[in-house]
């Protein structure tokens, strides 16, 4: 949603966003990931160091059944402030 729309800076779009979830993280462990410009391992790298500390990988749910038993490796971030 643009900016305009939603009353809030282009700097911070969803200002009230506390999670986010991004799947098929797993493809990079696949080793398909380049088939799919580095995959949503490379967004989600991208996106926290753009980010500037706002989110960060959530552990709780990423570990939940054991280091990275998901098909969304990395892919549990939430809000830091």
């Amino acid at each position: 949603m643009p900016a305009e729309t939603t009353g809030t800076s282009s700097a911070e779009p969803y200002p009230l966003l506390m999670s986010i979830q991004l799947e098929d993280g797993i493809l990079s462990d696949m080793l398909v990931a380049d088939h799919y410009a580095g995959g949503p391992a490379r967004a989600i790298d991208e996106f926290l160091r753009a980010s500037d500390g706002r989110y960060a990988i959530d552990r709780r749910y990423c570990d939940y059944f054991g280091r990275n038993v998901t098909w969304n490796v990395h892919g549990y971030l939430r809000r830091q402030r």
